[in-house]
């Protein structure tokens, strides 16, 4: 398995290459806002769900119900508002199937506006390229807001972290847990 140093290392560097080269288009940070309008004196709870993921050697299968329980325990502990970054719509529908109620009243997306995978085809295939890449950064800057990230070995959760390295000592990588 990887080490907790090596995660630290490359995220440290992420970050100092991000503060150097990365400038984010303004219409991209508003849009981050819009969907995830973060005060000082809230909690949130960044949650990126790849519905698709493919096992391999290193990797495992995660279904979205092992979500729940990390979701219910932000809550339970007085966290304020849950951020879900998802491209599936199976993914979205069973969680609001399965969370309880409390949970989907506090839970933020890009929507129904966002454009997310069908069963056959991926969302870089459903529309312009430029769109899903926009919502994509979007997402990654409204989880970078967030005080604690739940995940899957992702490039984006990545990048979120990179954007906001206090995120490494508080995210749980659920194929890890």
């Amino acid at each position: 398995t990887i080490s907790a140093d090596f995660f630290f290392e490359m995220r440290r560097k992420g970050a100092e290459i991000d503060r150097k080269y990365f400038r984010i288009a303004p219409h991209i940070s508003a849009r981050s806002y819009e969907v995830n309008p973060i005060s000082s004196n809230t909690s949130c709870l960044a949650v990126h769900l790849r519905h698709k993921d493919k096992p391999g050697k290193y990797r495992r299968s995660v279904a979205p119900s092992e979500y729940i329980p990390y979701m219910d325990q932000f809550l339970k502990e007085g966290g304020d508002h849950i951020y879900l970054s998802t491209a599936s719509r199976r993914a979205i529908l069973h969680l609001n199937d399965t969370i309880p109620a409390r949970s989907v009243a506090v839970t933020r997306s890009h929507g129904n506006a966002a454009v997310r995978m069908s069963k056959r085809w991926p969302p870089d295939m459903i529309d312009r390229h430029h769109r899903v890449n926009s919502e994509t950064l979007a997402d990654i800057i409204a989880m970078s807001h967030c005080q604690m990230i739940l995940h899957t070995y992702s490039t984006v959760s990545e990048a979120a972290i990179y954007l906001n390295p206090l995120l490494h000592n508080r995210s749980v990588n659920i194929e890890r847990a």
